[in-house]
């Protein structure tokens, strides 16, 4: 059922932290037109920071050739946006065709439910047929917005303060080899993961029971831990392989750029993963191994199907795993 927002409830009055990758592209091979679509991930809270209750939510997307005033080039409303955490993923262009001129400028305007549109609009900046336009950060109606672009300026429209600067990532950003699931600091630091599994299954151990002392928690706590479990395990099996290893070993080129830092995540990261399971993609309804020991005897997992972590496995248990990195 389609959730109704109304304007006394001001729930999407708070923050709404958003990212977006336009894709355009020229048919000169093909005959048909290649469509015109626009990937926007977004991500709406209370006042106090808190995801809205899931569900479906209608939200209206539209398109200005200004930052302010004027009248909408192009207006589509999709009834039907799930919302999970308070994120959710629209494709603007598959309900109203995007019939415009993408070498010009334009202006995003995002309105829920019976709610008014929220300030300020985003800059879509494009240049030529390679179009590319980013943006992380948050908005809201009263307060402080900050969406990442390429330049770094601020103006103030109302009551919002609107800045814009450069080197900032979002959540479900194709990035460093991955796909980008957590960030702080604005943007500037944060975690990727691997775009697939690197072990359907596997075991944590490396054939003996022992204590690795890996119990490091939180963010980038798993590098570590990943170095500590390889270093003691490694000299029970040479030729063996574990769910650190694996994680240790895996490694993808990008654009030219190796990217070999992978590790298996903490407990923490391992739970923040889940939290964008849909988000990042590729999960199985399983259990996935964290660095995070326990035991000589167990080690925490996560259960991407319920979302609970828990120690009961023995570390010869076969469980999946998935490889993160942080920038």
């Amino acid at each position: 059922m389609c959730r109704k927002v109304s304007k006394g409830k001001r729930v999407f009055s708070g923050l709404i932290t958003l990212g977006l990758i336009l894709w355009l592209g020229v048919a000169q091979v093909a005959q048909a037109a290649v469509p015109k679509l626009i990937n926007y991930q977004g991500k709406l809270t209370d006042t106090a920071g808190k995801p809205v209750p899931d569900g479906n939510y209608a939200i209206t997307f539209k398109l200005y050739s200004q930052p302010t005033g004027g009248s909408a080039l192009w207006t589509e409303t999709n009834p039907t946006i799930a919302i999970t955490n308070g994120l959710f993923n629209a494709i603007l262009g598959s309900v109203a065709p995007l019939n415009l001129d993408f070498s010009q400028n334009y202006y995003l305007g995002i309105k829920v439910g019976e709610d008014p549109e929220m300030t300020p609009r985003q800059q879509l900046t494009s240049v030529g047929y390679a179009l590319r336009a980013e943006y992380a950060g948050t908005a809201t109606v009263a307060g402080t917005a900050t969406v990442a672009g390429t330049a770094t300026y601020a103006y103030k429209a109302g009551t919002a303060t609107y800045v814009l600067s450069a080197s900032r990532h979002y959540i479900g950003e194709s990035y460093g080899g991955g796909i980008v699931f957590y960030v702080y600091d604005n943007g500037q630091h944060g975690l990727i993961a691997a775009t697939a599994d690197q072990s359907t299954g596997i075991q944590w151990y490396n054939g003996t029971y022992r204590y690795t002392g890996s119990l490091g928690d939180g963010v980038g706590a798993g590098a570590m831990n990943t170095a500590m479990i390889v270093a003691t395990q490694i000299s029970d099996n040479q030729t063996g392989n574990f769910a650190a290893k694996v994680c240790a070993d895996y490694s993808v080129t990008v654009g030219g750029v190796t990217y070999g830092d992978w590790y298996l995540p903490s407990k923490h990261e391992l739970n923040l993963l889940y939290q964008q399971k849909d988000v990042v993609g590729g999960f199985a309804d399983y259990y996935y191994w964290s660095s995070t020991e326990y035991s000589n005897y167990y080690a925490w997992y996560q259960n991407v199907d319920g979302g609970h972590q828990d120690y009961g496995y023995y570390k010869s248990t076969t469980l999946r795993v998935r490889a993160v990195r942080a920038f």
